[in-house]
């Protein structure tokens, strides 16, 4: 049974005033067959006061459910909390379980598309889950990059193939994207339109690019747009202008955009500065070297100068 300290935390919630202590213990008793600790247990009815109108049979299968495919305890908890456990069908839960692990996803993996996105669960497999899978084998994407992919951004399943991913497919075809390079872009850029990702071209080609350029950039690095219009503005302002370093180089190394102006191009410059190092490092040298080497390659020895 409940204690009487977990009991005053929930009567303390308006949603439990018109509950009997009947009910609250009931639900308590079957949250704690599956929640780690009474304490646990009471977070989940205080985050997801509708659970306590659930028939408890019907709530003790939906929690079974999630035992038997061996739910992480974080997912769980993620899960029973959302308003998915009020509403999803046993039946409807189990399915889409087998199928996320029948399409090659691990444990851990279904883990984290649950506490990613709970609402992933409720999709129809038949109108969008599987369609969704076919689609990105129909790209060339090898399978392994297709599950790490569903894995960061289970918010896939549930676009429209016709408008939305076939719409950026295409996109990135005509820039001349691989496959595998359609992945990370599509990785980086999910929740982005095509005129938003355009217009970040373009905030690239304003700082003297052609488009072979820009072409070539986004081929190497397709995640640098992923940064917005003003940002890639302000890191290729402060490179080319105040640094004076030539557009040939940031082609050579677009990777460089991907780096946080603040917080690590300013300091590197700042330290060569600040220690007359003229000579001419590459950005990739300034940049992409660890901090831990970072002073070893410029010769120099003060290491608790590195920023």
């Amino acid at each position: 049974q409940a204690s009487a300290s977990e009991l005053s935390i929930l009567l303390k919630k308006k949603a439990f005033k018109s509950a009997s202590p009947e009910q609250l213990i009931a639900v308590l008793k079957v949250l704690k067959e599956f929640c780690p600790s009474g304490e646990k247990a009471c977070q989940v009815l205080v985050k997801n006061s509708g659970i306590i109108w659930q028939p408890v049979d019907l709530l003790r299968r939906r929690l079974k459910v999630l035992s038997d495919f061996e739910v992480g305890e974080e997912a769980r908890l993620r899960l029973t909390t959302s308003i998915c456990m009020l509403t999803v069908e046993v039946e409807k839960l189990q399915e889409t379980l087998e199928f996320l692990k029948g399409i090659g996803l691990r444990v851990e993996s279904i883990n984290k598309i649950i506490c990613k996105n709970p609402k992933t669960l409720r999709l129809s497999i038949q109108s969008s889950m599987q369609p969704t899978v076919d689609f990105l084998h129909s790209t060339g994407m090898r399978n392994e990059k297709i599950l790490k992919l569903l894995e960061r951004r289970p918010e896939l399943f549930a676009m429209s193939i016709d408008d939305n991913l076939m719409v950026k497919y295409k996109f990135f075809q005509q820039l001349g994207l691989s496959a595998q390079k359609f992945s990370t872009a599509l990785r980086s850029m999910t929740q982005y339109s095509n005129d938003t990702i355009l217009a970040r071209l373009n905030a690239i080609k304003e700082h003297g690019f052609s488009d072979a350029d820009v072409l070539e950039m986004v081929r190497k690095q397709p995640n640098i747009l992923a940064n917005s219009s003003e940002t890639i503005k302000n890191k290729l302002n402060y490179l080319l202008h105040q640094q004076n370093r030539p557009t040939t180089e940031v082609i050579r190394f677009p990777a460089c955009l991907g780096y946080s102006l603040e917080d690590r191009i300013i300091p590197r410059f700042k330290f060569l500065e600040e220690n007359n190092l003229s000579k001419p490092y590459s950005l990739s040298t300034i940049l992409a070297t660890k901090s831990s080497d970072f002073v070893e390659k410029c010769k120099v020895l003060d290491s608790t100068k590195i920023l």
